[in-house]
């Protein structure tokens, strides 16, 4: 699995959600804004879901609801939560699935508006999965949840846009690629075209299509690898750019997999994906930032973090480390890297796991603060698991990364969001467990 994520990982996502374990939250909740219109980090992130038995939430509610009905929606209210205002537009959260019953997906989107022809979140029975949505807020201030197969449901939420300024959401998901022979999309344009070869890139117009505005900086999707023929990786890039060292999902032989990507476009209005082996692909567009006076993204992604004994970094920093051990947590300093600027309140990231020595979760969040009741990545043992991250950052420009279940940890910056600077200084990331004399542990 080394060599598969050696080009690991890409891109944006959010803190969310555990494994099967939980922690306990109901903490006050507060928030740091980012600028003064654009993104709005929460502290940390804060758990608005949550179906299984004994489950607790930021406040009590939609907790220990129980399991949700193979085609079911459910009317997740957002607004006026976890100290998300009752006008915003749109929230980052993360959506994870848990013992699924059988294969389905999970599609979000603004209540009071059709249910679209689009997925956020693809899944296989007994597995737990999650991905990041950028999820516009609907009638009632509430995020409509479809699944087609029953499933415990969790949400997660680590900011929120309080207006349309710098993130234009559409208005429902839309459907922008397809290469499936039965596929559609929502202007019929990059439809059933076939497998993606082994090595090729496809060139995807995002600009002017599903109303995102020509000259859109950056736009955010939802990428899906479907009936893969072999191991391999997906890296979006602009088109005008060089593919660089990153990638945004892996995956193995058979695998439904999707992953959230907030990715910049060409001067044409374009994405490339380079497909490592043959797969079908599916991307789904639901929003876009019209500039980057907020959201900055990367010319190219950059590694930050690569523990393997062969692992780079952009700046040859946080590399072979070795293998994280469990219950341990690494602190990345992020600012003053890879062109990341002292006054960036948050980046865009993908966190990878691999090589994992047992089942666990990956979260991430800023120093300073205590470790929340969220993950970013959950895992079993042998995998390579990523998934995208929009963290705040925390004093001194750094981020904590702790992981239940040893393995390997590669990241990935793909931009970052402007705003009030960290402190610049503050307590460090807890330190890692003392290992037990020799012959006294497992």
């Amino acid at each position: 699995m080394k060599n598969i994520a050696h080009r690991a990982t890409l891109l944006s996502a959010v803190a969310t959600m555990v494994m099967t374990c939980v922690f306990v939250a109901g903490r006050p909740t507060s928030t740091v804004d980012a600028a003064e219109v654009g993104y709005v980090s929460l502290a940390f992130p804060a758990r608005v879901l949550d179906t299984r038995p004994s489950a607790d939430t930021i406040d009590g509610q939609f907790a220990g609801i129980g399991p949700r009905p193979q085609g079911s929606t459910l009317q997740l209210t957002v607004a006026g939560r976890a100290t998300i205002p009752l006008d915003a537009v749109a929230v980052v959260v993360n959506i994870t699935v848990v013992d699924p019953v059988n294969p389905g997906y999970v599609t979000a989107y603004p209540c009071g508006e059709p249910q679209p022809t689009a997925s956020n979140l693809n899944y296989t029975a007994n597995k737990t999965i999650p991905n990041l949505v950028i999820a516009k807020i609907g009638a009632g201030g509430q995020a409509c949840l479809f699944n087609t197969g029953s499933t415990h449901l969790i949400a997660d939420i680590a900011g929120y846009f309080p207006g349309a300024d710098a993130l234009t959401p559409l208005a429902a998901p839309a459907r922008i690629l397809d290469t499936r022979p039965d596929g559609s999309t929502i202007d019929g344009v990059a439809v059933a075209g076939g497998v993606r070869p082994a090595g090729s890139t496809q060139t995807l117009q995002v600009s002017t299509r599903a109303g995102v505005a020509a000259g859109a900086a950056t736009v955010v999707l939802n990428v899906t690898v479907d009936q893969a023929q072999g191991s391999g990786y997906i890296t979006v890039y602009p088109c005008d750019a060089s593919l660089p060292t990153a990638s945004n999902l892996n995956y193995t032989v058979g695998q439904t997999v999707p992953n959230a990507v907030v990715a910049r476009l060409s001067a044409a209005g374009t994405v490339c994906l380079f497909t490592s082996s043959a797969t079908h692909l599916i991307v789904d567009a639901s929003g876009y930032f019209a500039d980057t006076s907020v959201v900055v993204p990367l010319a190219t992604p950059a590694r930050l973090l690569d523990t393997r004994l062969d692992g780079s970094t952009v700046d040859d920093l946080h590399r072979a480390t070795a293998v994280r051990p469990t219950g341990g947590t690494y602190q990345l300093p992020v600012t003053g890297r890879a062109g990341v600027p002292a006054d960036a309140s948050a980046v865009i990231l993908n966190v990878t796991a691999d090589q994992t020595q047992a089942a666990g979760f990956i979260t991430v969040y800023p120093t300073g603060v205590s470790r929340p009741n969220a993950s970013n990545v959950n895992f079993t043992a042998g995998q390579t698991v990523p998934n995208a991250v929009i963290a705040r950052l925390g004093s001194g420009g750094n981020i904590c990364l702790f992981n239940l279940g040893a393995t390997h940890l590669i990241v990935d910056i793909a931009g970052y969001i402007t705003g009030p600077a960290p402190t610049a200084a503050g307590p460090s990331c807890p330190a890692d467990p003392t290992p037990p004399p020799d012959g006294q542990g497992d």
